[in-house]
């Protein structure tokens, strides 16, 4: 499992893999949200045979909607509080990685643009329920970007992914990733044209 979570870091990076936009809130949502809220859920397909095929991706994304739609505070002490079934640290020393231009950082506030701070969560049937046993994820990647990144601008975002693994368990194939940004969405967008094969 170690293995295909470090395989889930390229889910973010965007190295070798492909990102599927699936759903998206209109720009005026967007300007009039506050508060955290998810703009996009996008399949990303890193090694085949996915979890999720073409075929299946709407209606496993209308399974998944609920999702997309719960609720999520962040408080001072850096806990994800409402989406998951329990709450969930995101402060920094429980961190299980970061990228490598946050190595070394101390605290957010210290953080530059593009850093990011990777929280795995190794039994998703404690933090969600509710899911088809095929959709059900073997893994959770939780990415913090307090000051946003290459892929979502300059806007502090929540990333979280159910990473899905072959049948050996020791590679992921694909993921479905909820993209939750806090409050109006003051900058030109996001670079979501940064697929690669």
């Amino acid at each position: 499992m170690t293995a295909a979570l470090i395989t889930a870091g390229m889910l973010l990076s965007c190295t070798g893999c492909v990102f599927t936009q699936v759903r998206e809130n209109s720009t005026a949502e967007k300007q009039q949200i506050d508060g955290w809220h998810c703009e996009v859920l996008f399949h990303t397909k890193i090694q085949e045979p996915y979890r999720i095929s073409e075929e299946q991706e709407a209606a496993d994304r209308e399974t998944l909607s609920g999702y997309y739609n719960m609720p999520l505070e962040l408080t001072e002490d850096d806990t994800i509080r409402g989406w998951f079934d329990q709450d969930v640290s995101i402060a920094i020393g429980n961190a299980s990685d970061c990228s490598d231009s946050a190595r070394g950082k101390t605290s957010y506030a210290d953080a530059a643009y593009g850093d990011t701070w990777y929280f795995d969560l190794t039994e998703p049937e404690k933090y969600v329920h509710g899911l088809p046993d095929r959709l059900m994820p073997d893994a959770i990647r939780i990415s913090y970007m307090p000051k946003g990144s290459v892929i979502v601008n300059e806007r502090e975002c929540i990333m979280i992914n159910f990473c899905y693994t072959n049948e050996a368990g020791d590679a992921v194939t694909d993921a479905m990733g909820f993209t939750i940004f806090n409050g109006k969405d003051t900058t030109d967008g996001w670079n979501w044209n940064t697929s690669q094969n």
